[in-house]
């Protein structure tokens, strides 16, 4: 183990450097740069003229004085970038950026400008420490409440959590190397309550492994950073964490694995995280004592934060490094309880703070925003973006491919698994292919609770990918569930609607789904799936499969749904049945060769609110969408009643390829929705 004396020592070096930074633009800051990557501007190259047509400069000093507007500027003079005055109390002056987040190239003497622009002067704190090594990096710990800046970027590919001089004693079990140990712990005192600004850095080569549950039954937040209470933001992170598959209570992210009330902003990761299956060659007193090892649960999993509670994350964009194409960047084969997984967050939850009698005295809603997700993601409860989201989710999108298993209760969803009774997801959309036990190409299950009557919810949203279920599949939503009190709806009008007049849309004070677009098929055959064991191997030590299925083209299956301004256009393919060899035992009596009820239609497959009221207020399919229910071609026009009644069918519109379907019939806003491709064949995307 590195000695707590030797990177003590080097934090105090890092700290004086950093004291003795003072205002002076570092060495890499003199380094050219690339024009290109600057939007809107280029650099003056020797011997060009400058530009006849001139712009407006404003500088927004971040000092608390007024913005100062320059007129007529052609070229960036040292006289307009200099240090604005007076300086911001307890900070200095860094440089000035072209954007409020710091991120991208700084403005410089000679940059051209081709529009009117905005630069903001950045302040960083006095005694910020500069970082410039692995050493200073992991020296955080130790002084874990001060100010950090990144100047260098680091590679950790080297990096152990073995002492160099370490050797076990003879007949010791050798400890193992877990890579790196995450900055910031769960003691009191010992999380990360500073800020960390990785100053458009990159820190390469984290590898994290050899994961143990701890023995008090805590949860351990692993990451880069481990509990972090302060900010990081503008760092760029190349990594890989494996998680050993009979190991649980973890929260795992890249960046950080637990953020609580803090906030992470503005940052880059390319990785994967592995939860795979394990060998346990247990003994004979093991099967007495009952001591075998069981497969991971509890362990909240993102490719940026592991646990976002009451925390924020904004800008961060997560890519993939999965190189094996059996594998997803986040991957767990446990289905087990209570693991989630997400592209940017694993779970994102509120804060609760209460008194010493269980009071609750306040709570702290997450957000994230601003967000992307490319990873493709798989576990028990998977999510392009988030596992499980029970706060703010807004302008951020997922591309990646999400799974989960077919035969076991797995929920997957484009963008979220699990969308809770306070998640509210609003300008989203994912673009993955989707597959589960239960499967939504935007949302696994999206949770309403009428005694909340706030979240739950999903608004201007889209979802484009197909959608493979085992029991529900929506191309939209897996399940839209509203969870009613037990003296229904009355007792909550104020919150839901006003029950004293005729359900309609311009009285209707809240709808769970509203301006959402669904694009993918839907596909559920029970017939094709698999029964495996925890290392992936197919098993027949399983019950036959003997079940009814939903599948809809915009919902799988919805309980006390409120909808509106919505559509679909994918077709939707639904097959209960198993081989006809299968047999099963109900009550004592074997049958074989049986058909269950397959549900499925153009909109939502089954519903306990019709379609045809104002529950569902205008909501339509594409013209030409095709049905199959167990093979047999289902008419959405009418119930022939051989296939079950037909009471649940939409509208179908012909006129979907027009602007005015959108902006008028549906109310579509066209500040969140793009047009311009609908009359050509396209679809409608979200600006984010």
């Amino acid at each position: 183990m590195k000695k707590r004396t030797i990177v003590f020592l080097i934090l105090i070096a890092g700290i004086l450097a950093g004291l003795l930074a003072g205002c002076g633009e570092s060495a890499e800051n003199a380094l050219p740069r690339d024009a290109a990557v600057v939007p809107g501007f280029q650099e003056l190259a020797d011997g060009d003229d400058p530009l006849p047509t001139s712009y407006t400069l404003t500088k927004q000093p971040g000092n608390g004085e007024p913005q100062e507007r320059i007129d007529n500027v052609v070229t960036l003079t040292a006289e307009q970038l200099a240090a604005p005055t007076p300086a911001l109390s307890g900070h200095y002056f860094e440089a000035w950026y072209y954007n409020s987040a710091y991120t991208g190239a700084r403005a410089r003497a000679g940059d051209r400008l081709t529009a009117d622009t905005t630069i903001y002067a950045k302040w960083v704190p006095t005694g910020t420490v500069n970082i410039s090594t692995a050493e200073q990096l992991a020296a955080i710990a130790e002084a874990p409440e001060l100010n950090y800046r990144l100047v260098a970027d680091i590679d950790l590919s080297g990096w152990s959590t073995l002492d160099p001089d370490y050797t076990p004693a003879e007949g010791e079990e050798p400890e193992k190397d877990r890579g790196w140990e995450p900055i910031g712990g769960i003691a009191e005192g010992e999380e990360f309550s500073g800020s960390f600004d990785g100053n458009n850095h990159t820190i390469s080569g984290l590898n994290i492994r050899n994961l143990v549950q701890d023995e008090e039954f805590n949860f351990l937040p692993v990451g880069l950073f481990g509990k972090v209470t302060g900010t990081i933001t503008r760092l760029n992170l190349e990594y890989t964490i494996d998680l050993p598959g009979d190991q649980s209570r973890f929260y795992i992210g890249g960046v950080a694995g637990w953020l609580d009330r803090g906030t992470v902003s503005d940052c880059t990761v390319v990785g994967k995280i592995t939860n795979l299956g394990f060998e346990y060659e247990g003994n004979f007193w093991d099967q007495i004592a009952g001591s075998y090892a069981e497969p991971t649960t509890n362990a909240y999993i993102g490719g940026v934060v592991g646990f976002v509670e009451g925390g924020t994350v904004s800008r961060c964009i997560a890519e993939g490094a999965a190189s094996d194409d059996d594998y997803y960047d986040i991957h767990s084969v446990s289905n087990e309880s209570n693991n989630y997984l997400g592209g940017i967050a694993g779970v994102s939850d509120y804060y609760v703070e209460t008194d010493q009698d269980g009071n609750v005295l306040s709570t702290v809603m997450p957000r994230i925003s601003g967000s992307v997700s490319h990873m493709s993601v798989y576990g028990r409860y998977a999510g392009g973006l988030v596992g499980y989201n029970n706060g703010t989710l807004t302008t951020s999108f997922a591309t990646g491919n999400v799974g989960a298993s077919l035969a076991y209760p797995g929920i997957a969803g484009g963008l979220v698994a699990y969308n809770y009774y306070e998640g509210n997801i609003s300008r989203a959309y994912a673009t993955g292919n989707v597959s589960g036990r239960t499967a939504g190409g935007l949302v696994g299950v999206n949770i309403f609770e009428f005694e909340v009557g706030t979240g739950g919810t999903v608004s201007d949203a889209y979802a484009a990918g197909e959608v493979v279920g085992g029991e529900y599949a929506g191309g939209f939503a897996g399940r839209a569930v509203s969870n009613m009190p037990y003296e229904g709806r009355a007792g909550y009008a104020d919150i839901v609607y006003d029950d004293s007049v005729e359900h309609a849309s311009d009285i209707q004070n809240f709808f769970m789904i509203e301006n959402c677009l669904s694009y993918g098929s839907v596909k559920i055959d029970v017939s094709e799936i698999v029964y495996t064991d925890y290392n992936g191997n197919p098993t027949t030590d399983a019950p036959d499969v003997f079940y009814s299925v939903f599948a809809g083209s915009f919902i799988g299956q919805a309980y006390e749904l409120y909808i509106r301004n919505s559509a679909t256009f994918g077709n939707v393919s639904a097959t209960s049945n198993r081989p006809s060899d299968v047999t099963v035992d109900i009550g004592g009596e074997t049958v074989s060769g049986e058909y269950n009820i397959a549900y499925a239609n153009n909109f939502i497959g089954h519903s306990t609110s019709l379609v045809d009221t104002d529950d569902c207020y205008n909501v339509f399919a594409v013209a030409g969408i095709e049905v199959y229910r167990n093979g047999e071609k289902f008419d959405t026009e009418k119930g022939d009643g051989a296939l079950g009644v037909n009471y649940n069918s939409v509208e179908e519109r012909e006129d979907t390829d027009t602007v005015e379907f959108y902006t008028v019939t549906m109310d579509f806003d066209e500040d969140y929705w793009n047009f311009s491709r609908v009359e050509d064949g396209g679809m409608p995307t979200l600006m984010i």
